[in-house]
């Protein structure tokens, strides 16, 4: 049987030495497409920074990204897109927030945090028109349509805050501890 889809992920498979596709893999996905291989990606990264990397590859299959849950194409409606119910959006960016935890969410190609900071984007500096929303403390406004949001400690990493999530939230959330970027 022949192939006919090709997936792969992104951070430390097709980008194994940080944020640029080698002109090999470049090479390879543009074989396995002339052979009428449908080539995506599917990564933990958000849409835009997903697309981005869609592009080099000249590929226009949706991208599966967000961790899964949210699979769609630069225009036009999600094919797939699971979001967290806004009330517990607002619910859970209340507690990061009296915590003073860093947190940036997603929704559709739009990034949100309460400010940005530099050193916690060093995955996206790649990414084409590429932006933060900067909400301040008006996050509660910004809770439609979120798959994924992203915790960020920079110094010991993200594990105390999981726990506490976990603690929280319970299954109501399934926090991933990213060791990539």
């Amino acid at each position: 049987m022949a192939v006919k889809l090709f997936v792969s992920d992104l951070d430390g498979t097709m980008l194994p030495d940080g944020n640029v596709v080698s002109a090999e893999n470049i090479a390879a996905v543009r074989r396995a497409v002339e052979a009428g291989v449908t080539v995506t990606i599917a990564t933990g990264r958000m849409l835009r920074s997903a697309l981005y990397f869609t592009r080099q590859l000249a590929s226009d299959a949706p991208v599966i990204c967000c961790n899964g849950g949210y699979v769609g194409r630069a225009e036009g409606d999600p094919v797939f897109a699971k979001y967290f119910d806004p009330d517990l959006v607002r619910e859970f960016l209340t507690f990061v927030y009296e915590r003073n935890w860093y947190v940036n969410w997603y929704s559709g190609i739009e990034i949100y945090a309460p400010e940005y900071r530099a050193d916690h984007f060093d995955a996206y500096r790649t990414t084409g028109n590429f932006v933060v929303t900067e909400v301040g403390n008006d996050y509660l406004r910004y809770t439609e349509n979120v798959p994924q949001f992203v915790l960020r400690e920079m110094e010991n990493g993200v594990a105390a805050y999981v726990r506490e999530v976990r603690a929280q939230f319970g299954d109501h959330l399934v926090p991933q501890q990213n060791t990539g970027t």
